[in-house]
């Protein structure tokens, strides 16, 4: 649908919502108790009849990045199967979430070449103190796979690692949203 078509769209259920009675969620009405609170239901609507079933997930489900990696300050290479639009400027998109872990992979392999071998090595780079209660990140991820902290991780282990670090990251309610399947996981490891 052409842009100019939406906010056209968007304008006239503006006006329309500022008339009349906001719907909730039983379907319902009730008088809004403004103007401005009727346009912004109507404008909530718009949002979500456009973005329809996206609109609530998180970040990283949305983007193709369940591991969340960030874009590199500068910019950095472009990743196979990176989004060609970049509507995001802290993370990274890709088209399709095998290829967000087949990013997660490299970036892994590259902790490793740096001497980062254990599970405990790897969530610290991962996910700095600085930014993340890294602690709680690596029991989690350390329950929810059965490997010790110890762990000298190998290529062979990343699916469940990445899983675990996925469902960190995106919520323990996302936990079985497709782009968390193993299935999916492995075919991005794969194509590292």
């Amino acid at each position: 649908m052409p842009i100019i078509l939406l906010l056209t769209m968007a304008g006239a259920l503006l006006m329309a919502a500022s008339r009349a009675k906001a719907p909730t969620a039983n379907g319902q009405t009730v008088a809004t108790s403004s103007p401005q609170s009727a346009a912004k239901t109507a404008l909530d609507d718009v949002v979500n009849s456009i973005l329809g079933p996206i609109a609530g997930l998180p970040r990283g489900i949305r983007a193709n990045n369940p591991l969340n990696i960030r874009e590199a300050a500068n910019g950095g290479d472009q990743w196979q199967g990176e989004s060609a639009e970049n509507t995001d400027s802290a993370f990274e998109e890709f088209d399709a979430p095998e290829y967000g872990y087949r990013a997660a992979a490299k970036i892994v392999a590259s902790y490793q070449r740096r001497g980062l071998q254990t599970l405990s090595e790897i969530i610290g780079a991962w996910a700095p103190e600085s930014e993340n209660n890294t602690a709680a990140y690596l029991k989690t991820v350390s329950d929810k796979t059965g490997l010790p902290p110890y762990w000298p991780v190998a290529k062979q282990d990343l699916p469940v690692i990445f899983q675990a670090m996925a469902i960190v990251e995106n919520g323990a309610k996302w936990a079985t949203h497709p782009s968390l399947n193993i299935d999916v996981i492995k075919k991005g490891v794969a194509l590292a």
